[in-house]
């Protein structure tokens, strides 16, 4: 199983990652800025995409449900910050509005029958917007994208980043979660090992308690045995 490692810092040669996290189940195909948010990177792999942060090391600010057919390929929307296209195996290509929902793609439209490769958005003027797609047979598809996607409202980047700053209050919460159960669950451990510890320390001292009556009446019938034999109440067997 392949898994995406993002790094903060470009890294020589030789070096081993700081951090890594396993976000994709498959080989990473893109990984893209934001053009609204310098500091949000999308990558694609596998059967998911996820959103990242630069400088949050805790893991990915969103990672999308698996989809039923691997990604393949995936880029921005050049003129609204919500929006993304995601190419699949099966040819379909997917767009999504993170504003309108991000458990599932706005939108599934059928380009070709084989796997997109590569999304490039293009501008050619204000009302001209064009989405170019290739496949693995090297055919070149141009769409037109039409106005709803390319029409950005005019609070559409800052909700966007209260969408971001949001994910990564739910991201930190998390984690806080997860080390206060990891902290609760060690905590258990100890109390767990304590116990049986102080278990094992009681059975011993029963034992020995018990070992040292045995030993006492064992003392104790010898003493009698001979008091016996000297006030000749007890004979020789």
């Amino acid at each position: 199983m392949s898994v995406c490692a993002l790094l903060p810092v470009c890294l020589p040669s030789g070096s081993k990652p700081s951090h890594y996290f396993i976000a994709h189940d498959g080989l990473v195909n893109t990984v893209q800025r934001s053009p609204f948010f310098k500091d949000i990177i999308l990558t694609v792999g596998g059967w998911t995409f996820a959103i990242w942060k630069d400088g949050v090391m805790e893991g990915a600010l969103m990672r999308s449900p698996c989809s039923e057919k691997r990604y393949t390929a995936g880029c921005w929307s050049q003129t609204r910050p919500a929006v993304l296209f995601i190419g699949r195996e099966d040819g379909n290509m997917e767009v999504w509005d993170l504003l309108e929902k991000s458990h599932e793609p706005s939108e599934v439209q059928n380009i070709t029958t084989h796997s997109i490769t590569c999304i490039k958005p293009r501008l050619f003027s204000s009302k001209l917007h064009f989405l170019a797609l290739s496949d693995d047979l090297g055919t070149v598809h141009i769409l037109q994208i039409p106005w709803t996607l390319y029409n950005s409202s005019r609070n559409e980047k800052v909700s966007m980043g209260k969408y971001f700053e949001k994910e990564l209050e739910r991201l930190l919460y998390f984690m806080k979660r997860r080390e206060m159960r990891g902290q609760e669950k060690r905590s258990m451990e100890t109390e767990e090992q304590r116990k049986k510890a102080e278990s094992t320390v009681v059975e011993q001292t029963v034992e020995m308690l018990e070992e040292e009556d045995r030993k006492e009446y064992e003392r104790y019938l010898a003493l009698e045995k001979v008091t016996l034999k000297e006030l000749g109440l007890l004979l020789d067997a």
